[in-house]
């Protein structure tokens, strides 16, 4: 795809990107920001997209839309951010989402949203979210954390459920106002070997949680794998 750098600035738009491409902000001399009003400041539908140095933001219409919206697409992230919105991240439809270094705030209900899509997370933060730091559903979903921190979100620091899986190791996720990690339900639509709903999965390890409202890890019809965490 075509590789396009954008000069540092806010822009007032709504983007959607139908085609593969690279977007890289130039930010020698400030920020690059995509700042929508009552609309999703950046939709990826059905390609593929890397993106450097850019900030997408939701600043009004926050209860329908989100800073980024990937639909069965793929993007790579470096070094992003994203806010407001419902979600400041939501992919959907088999999507899948590789974020080194990028940042999920200040969003109306979830920093980040994964519903059966994949997902790779690396010194990430999911930090001040009306709701889940991130969370995560449906039997096709499976999201990695290394090196990330969940904090101060007003729900759970990470969310799995409805027959997701996580696997989360030298993490932090501290001082969220319910359960650190949640781990919760089977999906009805995808059956394991014996014919029961598909349960939620979380492998956690080398992980300090921490100071959160309610347990440090809830697990209701879910399983969990734990070592070396710090509780």
């Amino acid at each position: 795809g075509d590789r396009v750098a954008i000069s540092q600035g806010v822009y007032h738009e709504n983007i959607v990107i139908n085609a593969d491409l690279e977007l890289f902000g130039e930010t020698e001399k400030g920020h690059v920001v995509i700042l929508s009003r009552h609309d999703t400041a950046v939709l990826v539908d059905r390609c593929s997209v890397k993106m450097v140095d850019i900030v997408m933001a939701v600043e009004e219409g926050a209860l329908m839309h989100h800073a980024l919206h990937i639909d069965h697409g793929e993007v790579n992230m470096d070094n992003c951010e994203m806010y407001g919105g419902l979600y400041g991240l939501f992919a959907s439809d088999k999507s899948s989402v590789n974020a080194l270094r990028c940042r999920f705030h200040a969003a109306y209900s979830f920093g980040a949203s994964l519903l059966n899509s994949k997902g790779s997370f690396t010194d990430c933060y999911f930090f001040r979210n009306r709701e889940d730091g991130f969370n995560t559903c449906g039997a096709s979903s499976h999201s990695t954390f290394y090196r990330c921190r969940a904090s101060e979100n007003q729900g759970f620091g990470i969310h799995v459920h409805t027959g997701a899986e996580v696997e989360i190791e030298a993490s932090d996720i501290l001082r969220n106002g319910q359960a650190g990690v949640g781990v919760t339900g089977g999906d009805g639509l995808e059956k394991d070997a014996t014919g029961k709903p598909k349960l939620s999965m979380a492998s956690i390890k080398k992980t300090r949680i921490m100071a959160n409202e309610w347990q440090g890890i809830l697990v209701y019809d879910g399983s969990l794998t734990v070592h070396g965490i710090l509780c």
